[in-house]
């Protein structure tokens, strides 16, 4: 329509009556129901995806009983395997072999001296009080002096000796070659797959 005309009137015709709008605010009425309905059947939904709380607490108190049963049969096999007699001989027998090789291997002329201090002079005493414990083990080769004004640690040592590689190659192969020895290595390696 041109501009400055009037607006033409509507026939009363093309004007709907009261019941015809009436269906549409009827859908307009349920639609927010169904929206409602929707997300209510959403919501019920959403813990299946999440999971019930107590079903997750539940599983999880049984995993850890799982392990923890796992755990105790794996110590349960080692205490059975460090206990057998055979074992406990050959045990004795390896240390005794390893602790010759590292005397063996010890420099037989050594000696450090060193001064140590902390920040603290307690904490300089108590480790003081802690060194003294094992001079009888050091008295002719480790010399400490605490200082218990300054914070400070120097040292310096000296070593004198030789080793042979033969001795070495020796006491291993007597180890490795140690029947007992290998049948205990086989079960610890075992240890997590044999059943209790």
């Amino acid at each position: 329509r041109p501009p400055g005309e009037p607006a033409a009137a509507v026939p009363e015709e093309a004007l709907l009556p009261e019941e015809a709008l009436q269906p549409e605010t009827a859908q307009a009425e349920s639609a927010p129901e169904e929206t409602f309905e929707e997300a209510a059947a959403e919501a019920e939904e959403e813990p299946k995806k999440k999971g019930n709380p107590l079903k997750k607490i539940g599983d999880m108190i049984i995993k850890t009983g799982d392990k923890i049963r796992e755990v105790y049969g794996i110590a349960s096999r080692a205490w059975d395997m460090l206990t057998d007699e055979a074992n406990q001989e050959m045990l004795k027998k390896v240390i005794r072999l390893a602790l010759r090789l590292l005397k063996k291997f010890l420099p037989r002329k050594w000696y450090v001296r060193g001064v140590y201090g902390f920040e603290d002079p307690s904490l300089t005493g108590r480790i003081t009080g802690g060194i003294a414990m094992f001079y009888p083990a050091y008295a002719d080769h480790l010399y400490l002096y605490p200082d218990f004004e300054e914070k400070i640690l120097q040292a310096e040592g000296f070593a004198k000796g030789h080793f042979c590689l033969f001795p070495a190659v020796v006491t291993g192969l007597r180890i490795y070659l140690n029947k007992q020895f290998k049948r205990f290595l086989k079960q610890a390696k075992n240890l997590k797959n044999a059943e209790g």
